[in-house]
């Protein structure tokens, strides 16, 4: 019986080492945990901290920036700029534009920003279309210019066309040329001295 009773003692002793090591671990990680909450918090911190030393170096210093940051302050300006554009754009949509002192979102007609009270500028007239199907962006009267030159270029070449027509007309009809057509039909035989004639009375015709 005092065998048995040293094994109970003994299986009982390891249980608690067993159950007191994992309770320990537990422990360590409920801590781990709780210190690692801690140390994102810092991280967070110290990002708003950076991120208020560079809005505050851009803001000061935007203009005449060192020259290792100026990249990056062009790169902020570009991004503003592309987000006041974007801005813009979605209260078009929405039938509003912004208020240009507080950027209150404002009706598109409104005369007077409903927030801070400033004085809204008129909103610009649409653009025209292009009336005269160039597809290019230009003023309708440099468009109608451009149809005017296209059209004087398209009478002169016509011109010139008909001058060269007439050029060869009177080349195929001297003697000593290429028989025309049908000169070429009228002499089966295709003697030069039948097609010389036959192309100066074809011309003679002409004329």
């Amino acid at each position: 019986m005092a065998i048995i009773d040293d094994i109970g003692k003994k299986l009982v002793k390891s249980g608690q080492d067993t159950l007191e090591k994992a309770l320990e671990k537990a422990k360590a990680l409920v801590e781990i945990t709780r210190l690692g909450g801690q140390v994102a918090d810092e991280q967070n911190a110290l990002v708003t901290f950076y991120a208020q030393i560079g809005e505050k170096y851009y803001s000061l210093r935007k203009d005449d920036p060192d020259e290792e940051y100026s990249q990056f302050c062009d790169r902020i300006t570009a991004g503003l700029m592309r987000i006041a554009e974007l801005n813009t754009e979605i209260q078009r949509l929405k039938g509003m534009r912004l208020c240009p002192k507080c950027g209150a979102a404002c009706p598109v007609d409104a005369k007077y920003c409903s927030k801070c009270g400033e004085c809204l500028p008129l909103p610009e007239p649409a653009a025209e279309p292009d009336e005269c199907g160039c597809g290019a962006e230009c003023a309708a009267d440099e468009c109608a210019e451009a149809e005017c030159a296209d059209a004087e270029c398209a009478e002169e070449c016509a011109e010139e066309c008909a001058g060269e027509a007439a050029e060869c007309a009177d080349a195929d009809c001297g003697c000593g040329c290429d028989a025309a057509d049908g000169a070429e039909a009228a002499c089966a035989d295709g003697g030069a001295e039948c097609a010389e004639p036959a192309c100066c009375d074809a011309g003679d015709a002409a004329n």
